[in-house]
Parts: C-alpha cells; sequence; structure tokens
C-alpha cells in the first residue's frame, strides 16, 4: 500500500511539471506573436515616416493577415504616457501608438499586447509589449 501511495505522489509531480513546460511553451508563443507585431508596427511607421493615414490602413491589413486580436468596441484604452499623446484613438485592433515630442525631433512609441484565449479569465491577462522607433529629425523637432 505504501508503494501505491509514492507512486500517485510522483504522478502528481510529473503531472505539475507537464502543466508548466505547457504553460511556458504557450506564453513564449504568444510573446513572440506580440513581439512581431511591435516589430512590424515600428517599422511600417518609419517606412512611412510618421504615423499617419497611410500608415494605418498598412498597419491594420498586416495585423488582419496576422491573425490578430480584433478590438471589440474599436475604442482604445491606451494608458497615459508622459510627454506623449496617443495617436490611435480608434482602431480597429488592439495596439498603441503614442507620439512623443523631444528637443531633437519626434519619435513613435509602439504597444502590442500579449494575450491569452482562456474563456473566463482571458480578457484580464493581456501584458503589453512596448518598442521605440528612431528619432524623426526635421520639421517639428523645433516647435
Amino acid at each position: 500500500m505504501r508503494q501505491a501511495l509514492g507512486n500517485a505522489f510522483i504522478m502528481n509531480i510529473v503531472i505539475a511539471i507537464v502543466i508548466v513546460i505547457i504553460l511556458m511553451v504557450i506564453s513564449s508563443l504568444s510573446y513572440s506573436k506580440a513581439f512581431k507585431v511591435k516589430n512590424m508596427i515600428i517599422s511600417t511607421i518609419e517606412e512611412n515616416n510618421g504615423f499617419n493615414n497611410k500608415a494605418e490602413s498598412q498597419i491594420d491589413a498586416n495585423l488582419a493577415k496576422m491573425g490578430y486580436r480584433i478590438n471589440k468596441n474599436g475604442i482604445q484604452n491606451c494608458p497615459a504616457e508622459n510627454r506623449c499623446t496617443p495617436m490611435n484613438t480608434s482602431a480597429s485592433y488592439r495596439y498603441c501608438v503614442y507620439e512623443c515630442k523631444t528637443s531633437k525631433g519626434d519619435y513613435y512609441r509602439a504597444t502590442s499586447y500579449m494575450y491569452f484565449d482562456i474563456p473566463i479569465i482571458g480578457d484580464k491577462l493581456e501584458f503589453p509589449v512596448h518598442g521605440e522607433t528612431k528619432t524623426f529629425y526635421g520639421a517639428g523637432a523645433f516647435n
């Protein structure tokens, strides 16, 4: 009887380790998707020399191809950033772009979100992934 209890304890440990490994794989896949989205947003902004209508439409088209999370109500809940103003207050997808002004020029901060599609708690599990563009020197630099 003692060996049966020992085997059950070892089996519980093995099951716990397998669950932890599965959670690590799922989180790394979600992080890599959010990282790709953030890099795509930054490269699109840099290609268009800022966040304008053309950049926003390209970002939305690329996010549709990638299968990124759709924003249900169309209103972004972008948290306030120091010295930066949110640029996309209404968008089809869940990402935030901020314009930050410095004495040297303007740059943009992009935030994509790592999310998990779990039925009950999935909407509460959302982790941001941040990135910045290069500084755009020029017309708005000395304002």
